[in-house]
């Protein structure tokens, strides 16, 4: 006999010794014996619930009665069960209920009543009124309404890029192991901008969505479903925005790929941009973190036409920039274009200078997306070749600065974020042996690379990388005759950082570096 079979029948033995048999034969008077009114209405509920059994058996198929049953199918037949027992009943058939409902193939849409997200827009931002939406998780656990508050208040994390429609949070609260995975992901931003205390909150959160995931693994059915490759997404970008090891971290992206993949490929997911977003965005930051290559490729975005219309509506300001020297080596040239085009409808986008925000935002987000792919894709085509500064350094340092461009100045992603310890360090070690020599050619390529690398360093741990992007910059400068802010600022478009110019400046010519 097997430890499984013995642990049944010992369930089933202890299911028995708990039943309660009440008498409900008349006496010899022809009365019924009396009983208490608690006990009426179970022998009520029992005759009608056994009804419904019967009638629901005989419904099926008649195939099933030559089956075997088992003890326990029986059980309830005979059991009066307690008030408390009965609303843990309909509380498990009421989880089971929102589980089937909000897992599945079908892709997760945002909810047209009104949704957290559009409650919390009201700007009522009470305990109460939030504990007053319906959410697929408790919102009472410690933490939780805050970072839900948190969301809307001070949530810009690459909101841009991932969230352009700004509908992201009716998504996620339509799968509570989407939501969980959010909320961690809120949790590390809000330590990580110092606008509040490192928590629990972020562990707890990640891993409730990690048990939500698993159980949706269990199921074939869900395996491979939209709110199952969401939250495994955001698991894994979140993952490596913290200091944690590759065996930690790195099944949440293996398991991504691998189900994305059995969805057909990144395109298989187009019929929910929202979570094509978040696995894109996880896919590219696990491959800049890494310094490898992304593993989904690139999704069909839309076409030439809407990416036209884009730089259209930018190429006005495009005209009346700073014009100084800007050559690029080939390899570098129309993504530098892509990058100036995206720095300036950025830019109009927070002015509200554009007539049609709505429109311009999703195609924000998806030349983003295809400039970061082909910026991970140098030195991997044909048409990479290293320049001026020889080998493949040339091509690294580029890509180090590029996607620290994008990542901050783009995405808006918080400098404290462990991914941009790796690009620094990438970008130093490329600039480290390099000697600059009077290269016309190269000297605005030079300071842009300085300029990023200076940025991603102000922040207190990151002080000896400061000062030597400075530095380079310094010698830059000298050689080229730069005397002024104006002279420096001249090199860049108005839009890249604009306090990022002044500040280094601030640092050469106090004679900081």
């Amino acid at each position: 006999m097997t430890g499984d079979q013995t642990t049944g029948e010992a369930r089933e033995a202890s299911q028995l010794s708990t039943l309660h048999f009440v008498d409900v034969a008349v006496n010899s008077s022809g009365a019924a014996p009396a009983r208490k009114p608690e006990q009426e209405r179970g022998i009520r509920a029992h005759v009608m619930r056994n009804h419904l059994q019967k009638k629901a058996k005989s419904s099926k198929s008649r195939d099933t009665s030559s089956a075997l049953s088992k003890l326990s199918d029986h059980i309830n037949r005979f059991r009066l069960t307690s008030r408390r027992d009965r609303k843990r009943s309909r509380d498990v058939s009421r989880r089971l209920d929102f589980n089937q409902r909000t897992s599945t193939l079908k892709p997760i849409v945002p909810k047209s009543h009104q949704s957290l997200h559009e409650v919390v827009s009201a700007r009522s931002l009470t305990n109460n009124t939030l504990a007053a939406v319906p959410s697929p998780i408790d919102t009472s656990t410690p933490g939780t309404l805050s970072l839900l508050e948190y969301y809307h208040t001070s949530f810009w994390d690459n909101s841009l890029a991932c969230n352009p429609e700004g509908k992201w949070l009716s998504v996620a609260v339509s799968d509570s192991a989407v939501l969980h995975a959010t909320l961690a992901l809120v949790a590390i931003h809000q330590f990580q901008t110092g606008e509040g205390p490192q928590t629990n909150s972020y562990l707890w959160h990640r891993g409730a969505a990690m048990r939500l995931v698993s159980q949706k693994l269990a199921d074939p059915a869900h395996a491979t479903s939209d709110a199952t490759i969401g939250a495994v997404s955001i698991l894994s970008s979140s993952d490596n925005s913290v200091q944690l090891p590759s065996l930690t971290k790195d099944p949440h992206i293996e398991g991504m790929i691998t189900l994305v993949r059995l969805r057909g490929g990144i395109d298989g997911m187009r019929e929910n941009r929202h979570i094509q977003r978040v696995v894109a965005w996880a896919d590219i930051l696990h491959a800049a973190t890494h310094d490898s290559l992304p593993q989904l490729g690139i999704s069909q975005f839309p076409g030439h036409g809407e990416m036209e219309r884009l730089m259209e509506a930018v190429r006005q300001p495009r005209r009346s920039r700073a014009s100084g020297p800007n050559i690029v080596p080939a390899y570098f040239r129309e993504i530098s274009e892509d990058l100036q085009t995206l720095a300036v409808t950025r830019a109009l986008l927070a002015q509200k200078a554009l007539s049609n925000p709505q429109v311009m935002r999703p195609i924000f987000s998806d030349l983003l997306f295809v400039t970061e792919y082909r910026i991970l894709m140098l030195g991997h085509t044909i048409d990479s070749p290293p320049f001026v500064m020889g080998d493949a350094t040339g091509v690294e340092a580029v890509k180090a600065a590029a996607l620290i461009f994008c990542f901050h100045g783009l995405r808006d992603l918080a400098l404290t974020a462990a991914f941009f310890d790796g690009l620094i360090q990438r970008l130093y070690d490329a600039l480290l042996g390099v000697v600059y020599e009077d290269e016309a050619l190269s000297m605005p390529l030079f300071l842009w690379l300085c300029l990023n690398g200076w940025k991603a360093s102000t922040i207190k741990a990151r002080q000896k990388y400061r000062k030597f992007f400075a530095e380079r910059a310094a010698v830059l400068c000298e050689s080229a005759g730069i005397n002024s802010l104006e002279g420096f600022r001249s090199f860049f478009l108005t839009e890249y950082y604009p306090p990022a110019c002044s500040g280094l400046w601030a640092d050469i010519a106090n004679g900081t570096a």
